[in-house]
């Protein structure tokens, strides 16, 4: 944050992707697909 003329003003910012690197892809995205509120995006 920075203040410019007496005001303070900042940046918002939304992750939206999130990309992980690992040996096993279909392992791990079975074992996310098991929590709560998260759903698979096929795209």
């Amino acid at each position: 944050m920075s203040v410019v003329s007496g005001n303070l003003t900042g940046m918002t910012s939304l992750v939206s992707h999130t990309t992980v690197d690992c040996a096993n892809a279909y392992e791990l995205a079975e074992w996310w697909k098991q929590l709560p509120g998260l759903r698979r995006h096929r795209g």
